[in-house]
């Protein structure tokens, strides 16, 4: 075994990136960032509509294709969404709204925010929603502002429900 002044200077070198690079890989493994999704729950047995409006970012609104899957699919952290058809769904690119139709026990996906942590009125502008419409045959309910943040329930840090029941 040589152990001359270079060889041990290239073993500590080699500790030192050893230990330096398990560093940067526990940052990076143990980071606190989530994706938390804003589901629309239509838990009746009526077919509902929905309308919503997007907050913008300069000139593009924080659009995500909504998705669809069953309520009894829909869990804590979120189900693997279906990809609802351009047919089901329309999408006014220059005003941000979107518009589509949910089954009875069906949920939608509407919007995702990164590291959301819950209504708080300094934050409010967090949330990628601005308006949201609910259509039934039973009439329309509105939630705006403030009141939509505070509609949206948590389930857990990665989902957020609006129900209607």
């Amino acid at each position: 075994m040589d152990l001359t002044p270079e060889t041990l200077k290239q073993r500590n070198t080699m500790k030192k990136n050893v230990i330096i690079l398990s560093f940067i890989i526990a940052f990076f493994v143990s980071g606190c960032s989530w994706m938390t999704s804003f589901v629309v729950l239509n838990n009746s047995d009526l077919e509902i509509r929905i309308r919503y409006s997007l907050r913008s970012r300069g000139t593009k609104y924080w659009y995500v294709p909504p998705k669809v899957v069953e309520s009894t699919k829909l869990g804590s952290r979120g189900p693997n969404w279906n990809v609802i058809p351009d047919a089901n769904r329309s999408y006014d690119e220059g005003n941000g709204i979107v518009e589509i139709t949910i089954p009875p026990k069906h949920a939608v996906l509407v919007a995702q925010n990164p590291i959301y942590l819950g209504y708080n009125k300094e934050r409010s502008s967090e949330i990628a929603l601005v308006r949201l419409d609910i259509i039934s045959p039973l009439g329309q309910i509105t939630y705006a502002g403030d009141e939509l943040a505070k509609a949206f329930m948590k389930r857990s840090d990665q989902l957020y429900i609006l129900r209607y029941e």
